[in-house]
Formats: structure tokens, sequence, C-alpha cells
């Protein structure tokens, strides 16, 4: 038998970053983004069904620095719109699904360039992303629950073409990028304090432009990188509707960063 035990509470996500993509060279990026969407929630033969049409924007400002002391500055920002599901089982299992596509558009402008005062472009083209994650919530005792995850992301855009300033037509490949990650988090109490520690490792994925038949160095986030997080989460009860997640996130090795997330909703 299948219910609908809440219909349709609303919620908000929102987070920012200071974010050093290592690659061949880096990239320093500072930006933000939001989603906002609506949650049904399905008993079945199986535990309980979220399902989560969404929708996203995300807007940030990036300096490039190449190992030949080329330097780069744009903006880049995307929309979209998606879903999200999970799935709840027995004995604390779950499992979360998700599936985004959109439009992202970005700009460059450079005065570092071999016989050019300053070079610009505009690029605008297709992404999409999926995510998947298995996990298992064990409860210590009453106040106290330990979980353990393992996710995968796919990341995809479209290969796209550009002019610059100067005149040259340049094509950007499209990008595939694959990552997995293993963690665990350790929650106190229903409206509780938690902290989540997490490994990910993203397999080769590289950047690569042509222009007249030569290609331009790859640029790859092919590595490692480790996080840690500390929050506060609450879940919505009788007398307080209202759900909430406060997350603080330190990284350190491919991607080097520090992030704040800030979850909200209410259910009627």
């Amino acid at each position: 038998p299948r219910e609908t035990v809440q219909a349709y509470p609303p919620f908000v996500a929102v987070s920012g970053s200071d974010l050093r993509h290592q690659t061949s060279s880096h990239v320093d990026v500072k930006g933000g983004e939001a989603v906002v969407g609506v949650v049904t929630e399905t008993a079945n033969s199986l535990g309980r069904l979220y399902v989560a049409p969404l929708v996203e924007y995300g807007r940030g400002h990036y300096d490039s620095y190449i190992d030949n002391n080329i330097h780069g500055k744009g903006t880049a920002s995307y929309y979209g719109a998606g879903v999200a599901l999970r799935q709840t089982f027995g004995q604390g299992f779950y499992a979360d699904a998700s599936a985004r596509m959109g439009r992202v558009d970005s700009d460059y402008s450079s005065s570092d360039l071999d016989g050019a005062s300053s070079v610009k472009y505009d690029l605008g083209t297709t992404y999409a992303a999926l995510h998947a994650t298995l996990g298992k919530a064990f409860a210590i005792d009453d106040k106290r629950t330990a979980t353990l995850y393992a996710k995968y992301f796919y990341d995809w855009q479209k290969s796209a073409n550009a002019t610059l300033s100067s005149g040259e037509a340049y094509r950007f490949a499209s990008v595939d990028g694959h990552r997995v990650q293993a963690g665990g988090k350790y929650s106190y109490g229903l409206s509780s304090l938690y902290v989540d520690m997490l490994y990910q490792y993203e397999f080769q994925t590289e950047a690569r432009a042509t222009y007249t038949g030569l290609s331009t160095p790859l640029a790859s986030m092919k590595g490692s990188s480790g996080s840690l997080g500390l929050g506060w989460h609450k879940e919505a009860e009788k007398g307080s509707p209202w759900f909430a997640d406060l997350q603080a996130i330190g990284w350190t090795g491919k991607q080097r960063r520090v992030a704040a997330h800030i979850i909200a909703g209410y259910k009627f």
C-alpha cells in the first residue's frame, strides 16, 4: 500500500564558498548558490520515499593562474532544474539520487597574453549532473547516531564555441567528470550537532580547447581531496514545523576551500 504522508513542504538551500581547484595550474573561485523546491513524502512497502522537484541558480567570480604566468579572470553563472529522490529502508539503510540540467554562462578576460593588451570572450553551454548515494545510520543510543555512506557524482558540460575579442575562434571540448566519496557522520541529539568527514577521489577529468587544429594544454582535476564539516541539524516536529541544517566545511587536497551551507524549510 502507498499513502501520502506529507504533501509539498517547501525548502530552500543556500551556500557560499571560497574554492581552489588544483589543475595543471590552479583556479580560485568565490561564489554562492541557491536551490528552491518542494518535497512529497510517501510510505511504501520498502519504507518512505521522498521526491523533491527543484530549481537552482549559482553565480561566482574566478581567477585562473597558468604556470606560464598568465592570469585570467571572469564570472560564471548557471541556472537549471531537476529532481532529488530519497528512499529509506529498514534498519537505517537509505538511498539518495538526483538529476539536474540547465545552462551555464561564463566570461573570461586576461591582459597577460602575448601580443594583446587585453583578450576577452563569452561562453554559454548546457550542463547536466547526476548523483547517487547508499548509506546506513546506526543508533548508538537515544541521542547519538553514526552514519556511513558512499556517493557517486557525474557532471557533464556540452562543447561550445567562443570568439576572442582579438578575432580567434576557439572550440571548447565537452567535459565529463566522475568522482566518488566515502565518509561518516556523527550526530548528537534530535536538534543535533554533528561532525561529517569524507574522502573524495576524482577520476580523470580533462578540459581542452582547440584553435586551428592546435590544442591548448590539458587541465585535469584527477586526484584526492578530504573534508571536515561541523554543523547543526533540526528536524520538523509537532509544535515546531521548521526544519534546518547549518554547516561549515573545510577541504584540503586537490580541492582546497571553505564553504557554508544553509538549508531551511517548513512542513505544513
